[in-house]
């Protein structure tokens, strides 16, 4: 639980005297610089601004307001950072991050731990978004402020650009790239992490109306899911051409009744499986068929078989992503939230893999009963592990860091979040399905009325009934 400062204590930190800080000169000085860097674009957009209307110089007169207004705005809010989190360190977990989706969801995300010098930010990103019901100051119909919520380049801006008809002009072709409209809905793609097993994308989804109160993890009542369906191209797959569709899962939460920020996980697992081979087989049955006047019934894929019509692309260090949204789903307390439509971004994402970050570690071991290890993968956010089971068996595999403590499992039954854990030591269990559910029933009902697992009992259940064990120093 997060500690309560007293109005006593907060005076205490403000006061106090600061000692030099290599780190926090890096992040004032960065602060300062985005901040310029956005001043510089609003005057700039004022000064194109004005040859496009009559009374482009009314609207000079108010951005260069609003610039103004913002650079004071996170100045102050960066300041107040610097003194809070110098002055009581502890401090430095509570405080967001101004801007950054994956900074906001450090540690409510399954997969925190991002390096922050490998987050890449997706240029244009920080163009403003009308969001209704702002009135001045950017506060919504409830009065709520909202700009901690979207960063400042939001909905401080959004209460005088009503006054000038700003939220009618901006079509199609003024939209930053990574950002699409439709149905009422603005998505924006902020930032992407690439690492040795997942491409992970900062997402904002805006709505004109409010959204429902989705409804929260279970086990988890701080992390929400927006489910989207996609449809992706590779520049390594197939020439490009080849489409990867279905659905993907966004990981966040409501920010206000407004906007949703999460981050969406894209395992490279599903999008480097070739399928050509199978694809012509089936279309040559299916022409077979037909002049036969038969139906196709399919090919038959088996676990014996996969290798013979399924490969694998290389995955490069560097390639091209297409991206479009044709629907969301929200899981909300009473019924569920969908939206149909298209959200197609204009330039695809050029990705670069942090082929430094991370390491396989080969094991292809099994034990006499057919259970056993083939690898796990390990980076700072995440870490990925590929069971080997007997035939008709399916194995399920429980991570535990140096300490003992168990990894959080994410959406994926192989795949764990690594948020501040240590990782020069994982021990490695797998079990089958039914044996697994039971020793955490056991350990859940151990822990009593705190809802807590009772981690002791479950590590030795483990030690006592898993079919395989591994310990690994990544």
């Amino acid at each position: 639980m997060k500690r309560a400062y007293s109005d006593e204590e907060l005076r205490q930190i403000l006061g106090a005297d600061l000692s030099d800080s290599r780190l926090i000169g890096q992040k004032i000085q960065s602060a300062y610089d985005e901040i310029r860097e956005r001043a510089d674009r609003q005057r700039q957009g004022v000064r194109e601004g004005g040859n496009r209307r009559k009374d482009g110089a009314g609207r000079g007169r108010l951005a260069l307001r609003r610039a103004a207004a913002g650079f004071g705005v996170t100045a102050a809010v960066m300041a107040l950072a610097v003194i809070f989190c110098a002055a009581n360190p502890s401090l430095a977990e509570e405080l967001p991050v101004v801007g950054g989706i994956f900074g906001k969801l450090r540690g409510l995300f399954v997969y925190s731990g991002i390096p922050e010098e490998e987050i890449v930010s997706l240029r244009g990103e920080e163009t403003a978004v009308d969001t209704p019901e702002s009135g001045e100051n950017g506060d919504t119909a409830d009065g709520q402020d909202t700009d901690g919520a979207q960063g400042q380049t939001g909905t401080a801006e959004q209460g005088e650009m009503g006054e000038e008809g700003l939220q009618d002009e901006q079509s199609e072709s003024d939209r930053p790239q990574y950002q699409a409209a439709d149905q009422g809905l603005t998505v924006t793609l902020a930032e992407y992490y690439a690492s040795n097993q997942s491409i992970q994308i900062g997402v904002r989804v805006e709505s004109e109306t409010p959204f429902p109160e989705f409804a929260f993890m279970q086990d988890e009542p701080h992390r929400q899911i927006l489910t989207v369906w996609t449809e992706e191209r590779y520049s390594f797959r197939d020439a490009g051409d080849e489409l990867v569709s279905g659905g993907r899962q966004i990981e966040g939460r409501l920010m206000n009744e407004h906007t949703f920020e999460g981050v969406m996980r894209i395992d490279y697992d599903s999008i480097r499986v070739d399928s050509r081979k199978y694809d012509r087989a089936c279309e040559e049955g299916e022409r077979t068929a037909a002049t036969r006047g038969e139906v196709f019934e399919g090919i038959e894929v088996t676990e014996e078989n996969y290798d013979d019509w399924f490969g694998q692309y290389e995955l490069p260090g560097n390639f091209r992503m297409e991206l479009a949204i044709t629907g969301f789903k929200g899981y909300v307390y009473s019924g569920d939230y969908k939206a149909a439509g298209r959200w197609e971004f204009t330039e695809p994402i050029e990705i670069t893999r942090d082929v430094n970050g991370g390491s396989e570690i080969r094991v292809d071991e099994t034990n006499g009963a057919g259970w056993g290890l083939k690898s796990v993968e390990v980076s700072p956010g995440e870490v990925t592990v590929h069971v080997i089971s007997p035939e008709n068996e399916s194995g399920w595999a429980v991570v535990l860091d140096k300490d003992g403590r168990p990894l959080v499992r994410g959406v994926n039954a192989d795949q764990f979040g690594a948020y501040g854990r240590d990782l020069s030591e994982l021990t490695v269990y797998v079990c089958d399905f039914e044996t697994w559910t039971d020793i955490k029933s056991e350990a859940y009902c151990a822990g009593g009325e705190s809802g807590e697992m009772d981690e002791a009992l479950y590590r030795r259940l483990l030690e006592e009934q898993a079919q395989y064990r591994k310990v690994l120093r990544p």
